[in-house]
């Protein structure tokens, strides 16, 4: 509502059309009405302006008909003042009587006299027409006037709308936390609102149920020659309960490592088919943490291998 009336206001200090093109579709009502209320207030200042601008074309109109008055009254009187002159000189030399001259006298002082008032007419009427074009002037400065001042309150109020706005927005922004892949959550320390949280402080312990699932192994030294990336694995819940899922070895160590008690293996990971992690009717659910044993079967015998790492869900 706010922006709709600030484009209002700037359309009538311009005397353009309103821009609406920056509401959302949702608010097209909103934008009719504000289009009506537009097109009333721009009705009103035009029918004021058309008021003064018909006062100013009257009296432009009247002076353009006395000024074609006063040019041809100026050149009456001045034959006249010829002809008075003329009857002057002969009622001097008494070729005529006095009473032809006093006529012509009295002709010339009523033309001089119309010509007084038709000037005087006319300096009222430019007065008026300077006050007329001053009204219209001063219309269009109050008018752009009150729009100025309407904006800086409008536009004060958008500016504290934004800041709300970006203030709310940082607030979802903070308390909007993305899981790093879907899953199941398992523990929850959500903040409270408003408070702040220690950098890599934990929110969300969540169980991943998509992806593979890879397993740390390790196999011993001596073994390590019947074992290749590729071989096929079972792997079980060192706890039992739960059937075999299968498997395979994707990658293997070269460098070999050497355990506290000075037990040399390599670090292998195997990556298990399907998704045992999500639940099932008739096998527990494995879990990252849990410990597992993976049988490697070379030949007729299963080589086993401890695994010792939490399993891992990945992407």
């Amino acid at each position: 509502g706010v922006g709709l009336l600030a484009a209002e206001l700037k359309a009538l200090g311009s005397g353009k059309e309103p821009d609406f093109s920056f509401a959302l579709p949702d608010h097209k009502d909103l934008v009719k009405k504000e289009n009506v209320v537009f097109e009333g207030l721009k009705e009103i200042t035009d029918k004021s302006r058309r008021a003064v601008e018909g006062q100013i074309a009257k009296l432009t109109k009247e002076g353009e008909e006395l000024a074609k008055r006063q040019e041809a009254l100026s050149k009456n009187t001045d034959i006249l003042e010829e002809e008075m002159q003329f009857r002057e000189d002969l009622f001097k030399t008494g070729l005529t009587d006095k009473g032809v001259y006093t006529e012509t006298k009295n002709q010339v002082d009523k033309a001089y006299k119309d010509l007084a008032e038709l000037t005087a007419e006319r300096q009222r009427v430019n007065k008026s027409l300077a006050g007329a074009q001053n009204r219209l002037r001063a219309f269009d400065i109050r008018l752009r006037g009150r729009v100025l001042n309407e904006l800086t309150v409008v536009n004060k109020a958008l500016d504290s709308l934004n800041v709300s706005y970006q203030q709310l927005d940082e607030r979802v922004r903070r308390l909007t936390v993305s899981a790093p892949a879907g899953g199941i959550v398992r523990a929850a320390r959500l903040p409270a609102v408003g408070a702040e949280m220690a950098p890599d402080a934990t929110i969300l312990e969540i169980l991943p149920l998509a992806g593979e699932t890879a397993i740390e192994a390790r196999i011993p030294a001596k073994d390590l020659s019947r074992v290749t990336v590729g071989t096929a694995v079972t792997v079980k819940a060192a706890s039992g309960g739960r059937a075999g899922i299968p498997g395979q070895v994707t990658e293997i160590a070269e460098t070999p490592t050497t355990d506290d008690k000075g037990r040399t293996y390599h670090k292998a990971v195997i990556t298990i088919a399907g998704d045992p992690l999500r639940p099932a009717p008739a096998r527990q659910r494995m879990t990252p943490g849990i410990a597992v044993e993976a049988a490697v079967t070379i030949g007729s015998r299963p080589l086993y291998g401890h695994l010792w790492r939490k399993i891992g869900g990945g992407g």
